[in-house]
């Protein structure tokens, strides 16, 4: 099984866990700095939900990484809500996945005071093409995670829109972290889609 990303690439971009006398931790160099892009994913079955904050690194490069996991997709919104001060915005597949009808009610919600900025479109489909070319280039960072690097291996892709997106349907397993990665990177990437949530 081909999944979306080279794996060659993937690996290449991995950060290390170091050993220390406390026990096994991230290098300071391998952590997030300052608010960060968080991006809702909800299983296909709606068994699992996930939130991948994404940001920059003290060495300008960006970094994704899963935060959070849980089931089912009650608990989503109290766990933004507790960590809003960390949080740019939150964002994830505007239609046709199981979080867009979440997003829709956060954004219509005044009680929600996150800003919610969508990914649909072309940004969309433009988001896995944004995943790969960072990751060629090694401008992207992401720590071992099997939530994350099974699907990053496994996932199966289909076309839509002249881009490609994963096919979340089609897929081994819960396939839904990684395309909120690659969304989350490239929302990061969109300076007037900052601008408009803040």
């Amino acid at each position: 099984i081909e999944g979306p990303f080279d794996s060659d690439l993937w690996e290449r971009t991995l950060n290390h866990v170091v050993e220390t006398a406390a026990g096994p931790t991230l290098a300071d160099e391998d952590r997030i700095v300052g608010r960060k892009v968080a991006t809702v994913a909800v299983a296909h079955d709606r068994s699992r939900a996930h939130v991948v904050f994404s940001g920059h690194r003290a060495d300008g490069k960006a970094q994704a990484v899963v935060v959070e996991s849980m089931r089912g997709v009650e608990g989503i919104r109290p766990w933004l809500e507790a960590h809003r001060d960390e949080i740019l915005f939150v964002t994830g597949q505007e239609r046709g996945a199981q979080e867009s009808q979440l997003l829709a009610d956060w954004r219509d919600d005044p009680m929600f005071v996150i800003p919610v900025t969508p990914c649909g479109g072309q940004n969309l489909t433009a988001a896995l093409g944004t995943a790969r070319d960072l990751l060629r280039t090694g401008m992207v960072r992401h720590n071992p995670q099997p939530v994350l690097d099974v699907p990053a291996a496994t996932a199966v892709t289909k076309e839509l829109g002249g881009g490609n997106v994963i096919n979340l349907g089609k897929s081994p397993g819960d396939a839904s972290p990684v395309q909120a990665w690659a969304i989350g990177l490239h929302m990061l990437s969109r300076p007037a889609q900052k601008a408009a949530a803040v």
